[in-house]
């Protein structure tokens, strides 16, 4: 009982904060088109919703072959001694099947930790959460354009609180987006990720939530092979793609 209570304190009072930091948007970092094998990247960029972050958080990311990878190095929420801290992000970027192909199912994957210290309660921690939508915007039915997949990820644990998770601890977080299931046959779709990070402390205590210098967005035509290279610490989104029938 004690947990559930401390988990819907903190996931409320995260909440309530996202609502506040969601409306303004801040600097928006470009990085651009990535042509990959299958799927090609287009028009990637993120934009961090929170004051006083750096930016950008994500930082421009790697690209090999059908693969785009972020390390953030400072997608960081944290406070101590009271107080609220909170850290979001919006990447987006379109999805291109190459020709001959479809976007079936986008995986995404994200992986870090937290730590929290010293003489509280519950009402000391942290959160991680991770949504977004798929929209899609070329299809072999031109009536299936404008259709939205709204999508909330999935996490071992996503709230943690002094009582019951003092010192540190890793989390890990996934959703398969089935794109086919949704919307047959689409060969283009902008793909939206929202990220937020949410910390609360108390006088004497300290609590910090981070992304563990990882990400990766992988894309893989026709098998999801490209899937075994996402382990801990790594922030993804695998595209499977289907070829067509000739």
């Amino acid at each position: 009982m004690m947990k559930a209570l401390s988990t819907l304190l903190i996931r409320t009072l995260a909440v309530g904060c996202l609502l506040l930091v969601a409306a303004p948007a801040f600097a928006t970092e470009i990085y651009g088109d990535y042509f990959g094998t299958t799927v090609n990247f287009l028009g990637v960029q993120e934009t961090t919703n929170t004051p006083g972050d750096p930016e950008p958080l994500f930082e421009a990311p790697v690209h090999i072959g059908d693969q785009l990878l972020f390390f953030p190095s400072n997608f960081v929420a944290q406070s101590a001694g009271g107080g609220v801290d909170t850290t979001a992000a919006l990447l987006e970027m379109d999805l291109q099947a190459v020709t001959g192909t479809y976007i079936e199912m986008i995986h995404l994957t994200e992986a870090g930790d937290t730590f929290l210290a010293g003489a509280g309660t519950a009402s000391t921690g942290t959160f991680v959460g991770l949504s977004g939508v798929v929209t899609v915007l070329g299809a072999d039915d031109p009536g299936d354009v404008g259709q939205l997949i709204n999508f909330v990820g999935i996490f071992d644990q996503d709230t943690f609180d002094l009582t019951n998770d003092a010192g540190a601890t890793a989390w890990l977080g996934s959703i398969d987006i089935d794109v086919a299931a949704a919307v047959p046959n689409v060969t283009l779709a902008h793909l939206q990720i929202d990220n937020f990070l949410f910390a609360a402390s108390e006088a004497t205590t300290s609590a910090l939530i981070q992304k563990k210098a990882s990400g990766a967005l992988i894309i893989t035509v026709p098998e999801p092979t490209s899937l075994a290279l996402m382990g801990l610490g790594v922030l993804g989104a695998a595209v499977i793609g289907r070829r067509r029938t000739r």
